[in-house]
């Protein structure tokens, strides 16, 4: 079996693409800056990764690119194994995680009128594949999983 970086993330559960969700927010002078992060792994037996679709999102430290604490569904459920695969995801590090914030930081500088983005996206064996730009990402996803609000954070930069 591939010991590869994408088969790692496939394997929290191999039913579904387990993305990446970044929320960026460029400030004033228009540099951008990490909300928050989390990976989000598919429910047991499910296709898609989404809280809507059964899936848990697991906090991501955005200074080093590491699962920081249990998942959380959309009821408000915690795990510290998926629930489907019984995987441990705390400790799990995203691969290249400097290079893919820097690759969607030139992405957002790029799209001025839109100040917030969620970023949905793929860790492939030889780069990212992003899934979509969310202008009104979930706010539930931006903060259940490390359990803190935003809002601060966001009128920092605004």
């Amino acid at each position: 079996p591939s010991t590869s970086t994408f088969v790692l993330i496939y394997d929290l559960n191999p039913s579904s693409v387990n993305s990446i969700r970044i929320y960026s927010m460029l400030d004033k002078k228009n540099q951008p800056h990490i909300l928050s992060a989390c990976i989000r792994v598919g429910g047991k037996g499910s296709t898609t990764d989404n809280f809507h679709s059964g899936g848990v999102a697991y906090p991501i430290d955005v200074d080093h690119g590491v699962v920081c604490g249990q998942g959380s569904n959309m009821v408000g459920e915690n795990f510290l194994y998926h629930p489907g695969t019984e995987a441990k995801v705390i400790g799990f590090e995203i691969p290249r995680w400097n290079e893919l914030v820097s690759w969607l930081f030139k992405a957002a500088v790029k799209i001025e009128k839109a100040r917030m983005i969620a970023w949905d996206v793929a860790v492939l064996e030889d780069g990212f594949e992003l899934i979509e730009a969310n202008y009104n990402g979930d706010p539930g996803v931006m903060q259940t999983p490390l359990q803190q609000g935003t809002l601060l954070k966001i009128k920092e930069y605004m």
